[in-house]
């Protein structure tokens, strides 16, 4: 989506960081952040994984835990876990499941948040 963060995850450019400019099909046009490369590089989506720091504050977009909001702690691969809004516990979430938010979950709108927080570990090696 324009203006993700994203991180290169395959490939010789592997590591570099750069925000989206645009999405055409499978291609994505990435600025780069480093100076000295092109304004624009078009990778392959494959090639990408959002990119996520700890202290960002997120919100959950898709999967099992959609609506839910909270502060990244930890980024373990593709796995984010963040300090959730309400249950104040930690969870793990898909970085490709969440989206940079200053938006803040109310506990009317995510009552039976606590019940469906635990993802397996099974379920992380999926990704």
């Amino acid at each position: 989506m324009k203006g993700d963060t994203v991180i290169v995850v395959k490939g010789d450019l592997k590591n570099l960081k750069g925000r989206v400019e645009k999405v055409e099909e499978e291609i994505v046009h990435i600025r780069p952040e480093m100076k000295q490369l092109p304004k624009t590089l078009a990778l392959n989506e494959n090639e990408l994984c959002k990119y996520f720091e700890p202290g960002n504050h997120v919100k959950v977009v898709s999967g099992t835990l959609e609506g839910a909001t909270g502060m990244v702690v930890k980024v373990e691969q593709h796995v984010l876990i963040i300090l959730s809004d309400i249950t104040r516990e930690h969870i793990p979430v898909f970085a490709d499941d969440v989206v940079e938010s200053s938006e803040v979950t109310s506990a009317s709108c995510c009552s039976d948040a606590g019940a469906s927080i635990r993802l397996s570990k099974s379920t992380w090696a999926r990704r």
